[in-house]
């Protein structure tokens, strides 16, 4: 099955606002910045929490990065 998770949007959200893979992980509270690469390049399935607080960090709506829908990226995103 393929993964409804469109995961350059991950990336290209986070290399936008200027956040490090380092930076990401330790938000989200892992041990190894690797653990984040594996989930963002698809090695490692995103879990809903985890998609959840990288939504929040990324300042975007949960469903934008789903393939099939997209959203605006809130401008007054609140953290």
């Amino acid at each position: 099955m393929q993964n409804p998770i469109y995961l350059e949007r991950i990336k290209n959200r986070r290399k936008e606002l200027k956040i490090t893979q380092l930076e990401m992980s330790q938000k989200l509270g892992f041990k190894s910045p690797s653990t984040y690469y594996k989930y963002e390049s698809g090695e490692y399935t995103l879990k809903v929490d985890t998609l959840q607080q990288i939504s929040k960090i990324l300042k975007v709506d949960y469903s934008y990065f789903f393939k099939h829908k997209s959203s605006e990226i809130e401008q007054n995103a609140e953290i």
